[in-house]
């Protein structure tokens, strides 16, 4: 696979257009923002903005996705003890009603 830079054609909203506006102004609080998580100084384009943005946004699904899955491990694991807890106290209750049995 290659490393070189591909571009491509993004469709945008007004929405997205006036945000990249708000992007664009060194001086707002999401530029400052995405400059100090991303660690860099200046953004010299729409399309470094936009790489930036898309960088960020893969970023906190890849977090999350992550999460999800630690998520669905750890209940996999707590659903395997509960079952072995039960099946324990199970075996627990036979013993105990058999010695009550022979008695």
């Amino acid at each position: 696979m290659s490393n070189a830079a591909r571009r491509a054609s993004v469709p945008l909203t007004e929405r997205d257009v006036a945000d990249l506006k708000v992007l664009r102004d060194r001086e707002s609080a999401w530029q400052q923002l995405l400059r100090e998580h991303l660690g860099v100084s200046e953004f010299n384009s729409d399309a470094a903005i936009l790489h930036a943005v898309l960088t960020l946004g893969l970023e906190r699904l890849r977090d999350e996705a992550l999460a999800k899955g630690y998520a669905k491990l750890a209940a996999s694991y707590e659903s395997a003890d509960e079952r072995e807890y039960v099946a324990a106290l199970r075996r627990r209750t036979r013993r105990h009603h058999l010695d009550r049995d022979e008695t």
